[in-house]
């Protein structure tokens, strides 16, 4: 999985 410090939030918004 991606690192949190990139886009945690982001990649849950994108794939929700």
């Amino acid at each position: 999985m991606l690192p949190p410090s990139r886009g945690h939030r982001l990649a849950v918004e994108r794939w929700a």
